[in-house]
C-alpha cells in the first residue's frame, strides 16, 4: 500500500507540476500535493485520531514488515487502511481525468 500511494502521489504532482519528485516520504508528497488541491488532504484527516494513526502504519509498515520479525498489524486496520488507499486512488484518478480534459481544451 504505501509505494502504492508514494507512486500515486508522484503521479498527480508530475502531471500537475509538471516536477519528477526523488523522495519518498509519504507526509511531504501529501504536503506537496496541497500547492495545488485539497481534494487529497480529505482522504486523511489530520484532525482524527484514527486518519493519523492510519497513515503512520502507511508510512512505517512496508519497512517494518520487511525488516522487524515481530512486526503485526491487525487485520481490522488494514482493511481500514486500504479503504483509505482505495479512496486516496479515486480521488487522484478523478484529478488525473480533470487535468488530462483541461490539456485537451
Amino acid at each position: 500500500m504505501h509505494q502504492a500511494v508514494e507512486s500515486t502521489l508522484s503521479a498527480i504532482i508530475r502531471v500537475s507540476l509538471g516536477y519528477r519528485l526523488s523522495i519518498h516520504n509519504l507526509a511531504r508528497q501529501l504536503k506537496i500535493t496541497l500547492i495545488f488541491t485539497d481534494d487529497l488532504k480529505n482522504v486523511f484527516d489530520f484532525t482524527v485520531a484514527s486518519d493519523v494513526q492510519l497513515f503512520d502504519l502507511l508510512q512505517t509498515a512496508y519497512s517494518a514488515a520487511r525488516y522487524r520479525d515481530d512486526f503485526y498489524a491487525d487485520k481490522d486496520i488494514v482493511n481500514a487502511l486500504s479503504d483509505k488507499v482505495c479512496k486516496l486512488y479515486i480521488t487522484a484518478e478523478g484529478m488525473y481525468n480533470q487535468i488530462i480534459e483541461q490539456l485537451k481544451d
